[in-house]
C-alpha cells in the first residue's frame, strides 16, 4: 500500500485537544481520580505521560517504572528524568522475583525461549500496573504501539 503526503497533513493542535479531551472523559466517566502509567523510558510511554499530564495534572498522574534483571538501567535513568521534568509522582517495582517465580513454574525447556520470557514479563508489568491502578483508583493507561498490538503485547 503506498501512502500520499496528505496523510500527514494534520493540524497537531486540534488533535492534541482531542486526545486532552478524551483522556479527561474516560477517566471523568470512570469515576477515578486518576491514571497509572507504565514508563519504560521510551518514546510511547513518555509522549503518553506528558500527553495525561497536560490533561489532569501531574498530581493525578503515577508513573511506574517496572524494570527486572535484564532492563537496561539507562531506560530508568530516562524515565526518571522524565517524571522529574513533567513532577509525575513516581515508583520504581522490581519486577524480577514475580517474573521468575512465574517462570519456575513452566518447564526449564519452555522457559528459555526469549519470546516466552518476554511476555510473562509483559504480563507481569501490566499486572503490577493494574495492582497500583485498583489500589489508587486510577485507571491504566495504555502506550502501546500498532507493532506491540500487532504481535499481542497490549
Amino acid at each position: 500500500m503506498k501512502l500520499s503526503a496528505e496523510v500527514l497533513d494534520i493540524d497537531p493542535e486540534f488533535v492534541e485537544k482531542r486526545i486532552l479531551k478524551f483522556i479527561r472523559a474516560r477517566v471523568i466517566d470512570a469515576g477515578f481520580s486518576g491514571v497509572v502509567i507504565g514508563l519504560s523510558g521510551g518514546i510511547d510511554s513518555s509522549v503518553t505521560a506528558a500527553l495525561c499530564v497536560r490533561a489532569l495534572g501531574s498530581d493525578r498522574v503515577l508513573g511506574l517504572m517496572l524494570p527486572e534483571k535484564d532492563s537496561d538501567p539507562n531506560d530508568a535513568k530516562d524515565a526518571i528524568k522524565l517524571s522529574e521534568q513533567y513532577k509525575i509522582p513516581y515508583e520504581i517495582v522490581d519486577i524480577t522475583p514475580i517474573v521468575d517465580a512465574c517462570l519456575s513454574t513452566y518447564p526449564k525447556d519452555d522457559v528459555d525461549s526469549p519470546v516466552v520470557a518476554g511476555n510473562v514479563k509483559a504480563r507481569v508489568r501490566m499486572l503490577s500496573l493494574y495492582y497500583y491502578a485498583n489500589k489508587l483508583r486510577h485507571l491504566v493507561v495504555g502506550s502501546s504501539n500498532k507493532s506491540e498490538i500487532l504481535v499481542g503485547y497490549s
